[in-house]
């Protein structure tokens, strides 16, 4: 009845274990129910702090996987640009000797294998077997051969970038040339339209002030030649005798 929340089986072994010391049964029980919880509220914590950071590592996750395809996507198209346009090119007498060397040393090192595993080979094939160091020095040969050809590809490459280089940028200068030409020849036109222009303008009020002179002097001279107010405009006859 003191501790209803114990069942008896644990209350009469707490009694057995303290010699049925009822004070010594409460403190063992409450210690122990104590523990319990504690214990288990520790592990429920813990359980839940391991959980917690597998949701950002899940989150970072996909932004990881996004950042490398979209890496993987950009280098994609530079690759198939250079796979296809090395596949396109024929292959050069060195590479076609290659391959025949790489494919004799191949049936070689199987002939090789076989004979470790004890299987049945072909005596005729046996011979090849004493060939493989002169194979593998021809090989190696050959193989600096395409070496030295692909050194000479590349280096023609880069020269005939740098002729395209060289001519975008004369035909730019060309046409920055070109451009500053037809400007200084517009402005040089704009420059005689308004020469004319001011020409014209002069002539047109060197005219008009000349046609005012003419009017002036016009009236000037019909006025000179009225008579004046004290004459008498029809002489008697006897004035002109």
């Amino acid at each position: 009845e003191i501790l209803p929340q114990f069942e008896d089986d644990i209350v009469c072994e707490a009694l057995v274990q303290t010699g049925e010391d009822v004070l010594q049964a409460v403190d063992l029980l409450l210690s122990s129910s104590l523990s319990g919880k504690s214990g288990k509220k520790k592990k429920e914590k813990k359980h839940v702090e391991a959980q917690e950071p597998e949701q950002p590592a899940a989150a970072a996750e996909p932004d990881a996987q996004q950042a490398a395809a979209s890496g993987a996507a950009e280098a994609a198209p530079e690759a198939d640009a250079e796979a296809k346009q090395e596949d396109q090119r024929p292959k050069t007498a060195a590479e076609k000797e290659l391959q025949k060397l790489k494919k004799k040393l191949r049936d070689i090192e199987r002939i090789e294998e076989k004979v470790r595993a004890n299987e049945k080979v072909d005596p005729l094939q046996l011979p090849k077997l004493d060939k493989k160091r002169e194979v593998e020095l021809e090989l190696g040969q050959v193989e600096r051969q395409v070496q030295e050809e692909e050194l000479a590809r590349e280096e023609e490459q880069r020269r005939q970038e740098e002729e395209e280089r060289r001519l975008e940028e004369e035909r730019r200068r060309e046409e920055a040339e070109r451009y500053a030409h037809e400007e200084a020849e517009r402005r040089a036109r704009e420059e005689a339209a308004r020469q004319e222009a001011l020409r014209l303008q002069h002539e047109r009020q060197a005219e008009l002030q000349r046609q005012r002179r003419e009017q002036d002097e016009s009236h000037e001279a019909a006025r000179e030649e009225q008579p004046h107010g004290g004459e008498d405009a029809n002489p008697r006859p006897w004035q002109t005798q």
